[in-house]
């Protein structure tokens, strides 16, 4: 039940944390700056300072952003960072698994070590049963 409760609250902190950066992007690429102050007056986007610098970048570097922003990087990424998550997660998982079998196992050893110890005590009784008995006690003599 605490294992769920976890989960659920995770679940719902990242997609918070979603809803804000879609906020932000959306943000800094629709709102125009202010004109008249601030660190990006002057321009008509918050995005005109990068855009300078990749202009004004030599043509080595232009060339290097201009691949990078392509689709195909693009797409290749998104399913780079999709892989590693999940394989995260099937990492978390296997290791959920090997939590229950270890727990599992636990409880094997326990149920185990109860039983030896009752069949322990139920001989022990046996054997002091048998010391009072007077047939036993006469052949000990």
């Amino acid at each position: 039940a605490v294992v769920s409760t976890q989960s659920r609250s995770r679940y719902f902190f990242l997609f918070s944390l979603l809803v804000v950066f879609v906020f932000i992007g959306l943000v800094i690429f629709n709102f125009q700056p202010s004109q008249f102050c601030g660190p990006f007056r002057g321009y008509t986007r918050f995005t005109d300072p990068l855009s300078n610098v990749i202009n004004h970048a030599t043509v080595l570097k232009k060339f290097i952003i201009d691949n990078l922003t392509t689709t195909s990087v693009l797409v290749i990424l998104i399913i780079l960072v999709l892989l590693v998550i999940y394989y995260y997660k099937s990492l978390a998982a296997s290791r959920n698994v090997t939590i229950e079998l270890l727990k599992e196992q636990v409880r094997n050893e326990i149920a185990e070590k109860e039983e030896i110890l009752h069949r322990t005590q139920k001989n022990r009784s046996k054997s002091l049963s048998k010391e009072k008995d007077p047939a036993v006690m006469a052949t000990l003599r």
